[in-house]
């Protein structure tokens, strides 16, 4: 008597005979022979799916790791919108005596004359030799890394700030 070893198969290995019999309509003693199985395991697997077929339809669930960044990301950007909040000059007029960023045009060089929002006060900017800045382009690309503005700002038509263009330039003069 030969002695056989157990054979396992993987899950794309079950769901291809799976979908070979119910998308090609092959028939299962014909898979089994080929692939040199019982048909009780056939059936088994084709039971296993039909009563899991519910499981294609459900979300994915997160894991702890994909939450922790969403969280993260989260803080972030609650972050970002408190500091926007504090330097968006055109949101209502500044109280006197406040200390506020802006939307200015730099000179060719810097960012073209691409406006930019400098993400310094303004008291700072006549002692800094380079302040920080963030292209601001009417280009919107609906990514994290943009902070949309527009008309609702003061400005003549939407735009997005472009976190990923910070950059140092010269004040201008």
């Amino acid at each position: 008597m030969s002695e056989r070893t157990r054979r396992h198969h993987s899950p794309e290995q079950k769901a291809t005979l799976v979908k070979g019999h119910l998308i090609a309509k092959v028939p299962v003693s014909q898979l089994c022979n080929e692939n040199e199985l019982q048909p009780s395991l056939c059936d088994d697997w084709l039971r296993l799916f039909q009563m899991h077929a519910h499981a294609a339809f459900v979300a994915p669930v997160p894991s702890s790791r994909e939450r922790q960044f969403e969280a993260k990301v989260a803080a972030l950007e609650a972050g970002l919108a408190f500091t926007l909040r504090q330097y968006r000059p055109w949101s209502r007029p500044p109280r006197p005596g406040a200390d506020r960023a802006c939307v200015r045009a730099l000179g060719p060089g810097t960012a073209g004359r691409r406006p930019v929002l400098i993400l310094a006060r303004t008291r700072a900017c006549t002692y800094l030799a380079r302040i920080t800045v963030a292209e601001v382009t009417s280009t919107i690309r609906g990514i994290p890394q943009e902070v949309s503005v527009g008309p609702r700002d003061g400005l003549s038509h939407d735009c997005a700030v472009n976190l990923d263009s910070v950059h140092a330039a010269p004040p201008a003069g």
